[in-house]
């Protein structure tokens, strides 16, 4: 009963005993900057934001990033917006944990989402100030250096806002690395 879309394939579908279309190739992406540095949240409830392109249709399952340090009662969101400014993505309420260190892996909800190529901004929030993963381009002349790398005027914490507005981010000069698994 499902509609396939140009250049779908069929495969099927355990989980409802039927045929089912889909993407035939899928990519994993990983956001290609350096992480170099340890980033601390400048303030907690904002939602940071870094471009990134998609290059192949990826059916997106886990949102991965890394704690380097921790703060205890601090949880988060983590997801993908798409160029409209709506978030496609996340983990949910309170789905990315900072309260211990290491590598974090975030179960998006409903996945898998089949995202097309293209242009999406990733987002991490918290209700706190940790520090992840992720790489500063430099002193205050580098902040606007990378369009849409700031944070958005919309609040966060433990949920990221269904919409921001891509016209009112912030320019900043710090880039989270995040990665993005089928």
């Amino acid at each position: 009963s499902d509609v396939p879309s140009h250049r779908m394939a069929i495969e099927w579908d355990d989980s409802r005993a039927q045929w089912a279309p889909v993407y035939p190739s899928t990519v994993t992406v990983v956001y290609t900057v350096i992480p170099a540095n340890n980033i601390t949240f400048p303030a907690a409830n904002r939602v940071f934001i870094t471009p990134v392109a998609i290059p192949g249709v990826l059916k997106l399952n886990q949102i991965r990033f890394r704690v380097t340090t921790a703060v205890g009662g601090v949880t988060g969101d983590v997801g993908l917006y798409d160029t409209s400014g709506a978030l496609v993505a996340s983990g949910g309420a309170s789905s990315a944990d900072f309260v211990t260190a290491g590598a974090k892996v975030v179960s998006v909800l409903g996945s898998p989402k089949t995202l097309q190529p293209g242009q999406y901004f990733a987002a991490i929030t918290a209700n706190g100030t940790p520090a992840v993963r992720g790489n500063t381009l430099g002193g205050a002349a580098s902040i606007g250096v990378i369009k849409f790398a700031g944070y958005a005027v919309e609040a966060g914490g433990t949920t990221l806002p269904a919409l921001i507005s891509l016209s009112s981010i912030i320019d900043d000069n710090e880039l989270f690395f995040i990665g993005f698994n089928e």
